[in-house]
């Protein structure tokens, strides 16, 4: 749940969504940002969210390095 709430906290409530595209199964969101780590060290990364269409509630789907320098 660590890395749940570092997201919620550090990074959703901090940066933004861009709208990436629509599917059958929902519209897709990027997020990028700034994630802290426990040895206070900070990771560029982004995540990528699906609001869902049958349940509207949002979903994460992945988190990878941001590939930005």
């Amino acid at each position: 749940m660590i890395l749940k709430e570092d997201l919620n906290f550090q990074l959703i409530f901090g940066n933004d969504p861009v709208f990436q595209k629509s599917s059958l199964y929902g519209k897709t969101y990027e997020i990028k940002g700034v994630l802290r780590t426990p040895l206070n060290t900070e990771i560029k990364i982004q995540t990528i969210w699906i609001v869902d269409n049958s349940s509207g509630k949002t979903k994460f789907i992945t988190l990878f390095p941001c590939k930005e320098k």
